[in-house]
Parts: structure tokens; sequence; C-alpha cells
């Protein structure tokens, strides 16, 4: 598994969102954010979201099983205090960095090359 970063934001606090979204993209390996994004036109959850949402600091991010605890303290279900914030983040390589990797020794790349330009000339 690739998962190197869970979090869930609230796009209404803006500097607090950002922040996410910003630990998220600089993150190697997978990041997952949930982004409680309201639809004013079918669910307007604005007064939910502005009174249930509190910010989190759990207190040993590299813990998956502490983080997955918080993450189920809220489902999409339950009129429950719903935890925005980093709740898993760790150091992991990425994905591209278990691609194999070919380097041409610069004897074969003069040669072909070479090659290359006597089948044009």
């Amino acid at each position: 598994m690739y998962l190197s970063f869970v979090a869930r934001g609230y796009p209404s606090r803006i500097e607090h969102f950002q922040s996410l979204v910003k630990d998220a993209i600089r993150r190697k390996g997978f990041s997952l954010v949930d982004v409680l994004q309201v639809c004013v036109s079918y669910n307007d959850l604005y007064d939910f979201y502005d009174k249930h949402v509190y910010e989190v600091q759990v207190a040993d991010p590299g813990n998956f099983e502490e983080a997955w605890r918080v993450i189920r303290e809220w489902d999409y279900n339950s009129a429950g205090p719903v935890p925005i914030g980093k709740f898993y983040e760790i150091d992991r390589p990425g994905f591209e960095e278990f691609l194999p990797r070919h380097e041409p020794q610069k004897a074969d790349r003069e040669a072909k090359l070479q090659e290359a330009i006597s089948r044009l000339i």
C-alpha cells in the first residue's frame, strides 16, 4: 500500500483547508483528502457543518489505527461532531520510485547515436 497521507477538510475554513491540500500535494505516495463540499441546490449542509466541524490533532500521525479511530468518530449518516484535519501522515517512497530505471552507459549511447547517424547518411 502506498497510502501516506489521509485528511478531511472543510473548504469554508479556508486557511485550514489550503494547508491540508498543500500538505497532500507535497507528500510522496498516495494522499487522500475527504472534502466536505456542500451542494446548496440539493443538500445545503453549511449550517450543519458550521456547527459540528472541529479541528483535531492526532497524537501520533504515523499510527494508522489511531487515525482510523478518529476518522470513524463520524460517518455521513450521523449528526455528531465532525473531525477535520490530518489523520495520517508518514514518509513513504512514491510509486514511481519502485519503477525500474535504465540508464544507458555512455559507450552504448555513443554506439547507438553512430548507428542512427549512419542509417540517415
